[in-house]
């Protein structure tokens, strides 16, 4: 669920124009959502086939949630970024992983406890596959937007 405004806190998902085993294609318009302040259609960020759909139609979740889960064309490697966890926030410290180098990850499951200076909060895997490289380490602090760590293909071997 991306941000789709500063004070918008969550959206409800009101139509899937893709379903499970459909292909889509990167920036092709994937999912309608509603908001107390827009509407808007959310794009696909890779060319792929929908492997899951986490969020259903009439259901709602918080920025930064997995809506669906797309099994990517290429195989490719898929960053975990630190979220936005509040309008004034602009880093967390990673104060646990769940997940360690070589262990596989489920779109959705929990990979990582982060601690702001608001929350303290999980942050959710974006793809199902193997944790590849953890970046920052407990206690270390990132910014916004930072990468945490790297998931490779679910068929993968750490680098």
């Amino acid at each position: 669920m991306p941000s789709l405004g500063a004070s918008v806190t969550e959206g409800t998902v009101t139509r899937w124009l893709k379903q499970v085993g459909e292909k889509v294609e990167a920036g092709e318009p994937l999912v309608e959502v509603s908001t107390d302040k827009v509407d808007t259609e959310i794009e696909a960020p890779v060319s792929g086939v929908v492997q899951q759909i986490i969020v259903g139609e009439d259901e709602t979740a918080k920025v930064g949630a997995t809506l669906a889960v797309l099994t990517s064309e290429q195989t490719q490697k898929t960053n975990v970024v630190m979220p936005s966890l509040g309008a004034s926030v602009t880093e967390g410290t990673v104060t646990r992983w769940l997940k360690q180098v070589g262990e596989k990850v489920e779109a959705g499951e929990p990979l990582v406890e982060v601690s702001t200076d608001k929350v303290d909060t999980e942050i959710e895997a974006p793809v199902s596959g193997v944790v590849q490289q953890i970046i920052v380490g407990e206690d270390e602090t990132a910014k916004v937007g930072a990468t945490l760590a790297v998931i490779g293909p679910p068929d993968s071997s750490p680098q």
